[in-house]
């Protein structure tokens, strides 16, 4: 989108008061002027986006036809790219930040201060999908799953080893390897496994501590620096939390609708500084050794334990 082009909103939904409010608050003189087409169904969204490439979508979580809980997910599968704001109804946080959860980039509730001048809600989510999409560099920050990559993953991991140093403390250190992302890529699609695997990430981010760095550091495998780690022998405790959340299904869109799936194995050898290495190589060697020599298989069980 220029600074100067009107963007190009798509409205998902069939209330013609939506689509009122839409234009009315997108229009010449709003924070993002906007040109607003509607999809009224799921079907019609292909037949638009044929013919134009849409800068935002706003999608109605009451679209009538779809089960609750998968507008936001199915709207994704049409529009893996364009930035997704879900329409709430009035004070219904609870479901917008479960649309969130799903893959909308942002919510606006009906009746609210957004909802009043939805403008800039729309342009922030724009910028930020673009700076995600085409910005961060490669090297960095995996786009696929918005996680810092190694060299970020190894300095943060240097820095918590010389506060532990420094403090007398302890790190933990986690190499996990999902083995079930090329399986699902192959039998449901590109889309679904990169949805399923956001949502894993999600699940175990929930998990650690706001503080706690976790990264990708290739194709399904990812790395976790843990501080504060109150002795070794809390190692297992934490690789059975991390197994946990990897034991949730998570429902995401396929060609064939909304299928729920669940992990099958992951990997994960978890290690702690100082006691089990002095240099960042030698946590890693020993984390990669404890990996190989655990049993990857997830049961049903432990998702019910979380």
């Amino acid at each position: 989108m220029s600074k100067t082009a009107a963007a190009r909103v798509l409205l998902v939904g069939n209330d013609l008061r939506d689509l009122a409010w839409a234009r009315r608050s997108l229009g010449p003189g709003s924070s993002l002027p906007a040109q607003v087409e509607a999809a009224p169904t799921l079907r019609a969204i292909g037949e638009l986006s044929t013919q134009a490439d849409f800068d935002i979508a706003l999608v109605d979580l009451d679209l009538p036809g779809v089960g609750a809980g998968e507008v936001v997910s199915r709207v994704r599968l049409a529009l893996p790219e364009v930035p997704l704001i879900a329409l709430a109804r009035v004070n219904d946080e609870v479901a917008g930040l479960a649309a969130v959860g799903q893959g909308a980039d942002d919510f606006i509730c009906r009746g609210s201060a957004e909802w009043q001048s939805p403008g800039r809600a729309a342009r922030a989510a724009i910028e930020r999908r673009t700076f995600q999409l085409r910005e961060l560099p490669s090297t960095l920050y995996d786009v696929r799953s918005h996680l810092p990559r190694r060299p970020i993953f190894l300095d943060r991991l240097m820095m918590a080893m010389r506060r532990d140093d420094t403090r007398g403390t302890r790190t933990a250190v986690g190499l996990i390897r999902l083995l079930d992302l090329q399986r699902i890529t192959d039998t449901q699609g590109q889309l679904a496994a990169e949805i399923f695997e956001r949502g894993l990430l999600k699940r175990l981010a929930q998990a650690l501590s706001p503080t706690d760095t976790l990264a990708t550091l290739g194709a399904g495998e990812y790395g976790c620096v843990i501080e504060s780690l109150a002795s070794p022998e809390q190692l297992n405790g934490l690789r059975r939390l991390m197994r946990q959340a990897f034991a949730l299904p998570v429902t995401v869109p396929t060609p064939r609708g909304m299928v729920t799936m669940q992990a099958t194995a992951v990997s994960i050898g978890l290690c702690s500084h100082p006691q089990n290495g002095r240099t960042p190589a030698d946590l890693l060697a020993e984390a990669e050794r404890r990996l190989r020599t655990l049993d990857p298989r997830i049961s049903s069980v432990e998702g019910l334990a979380s």
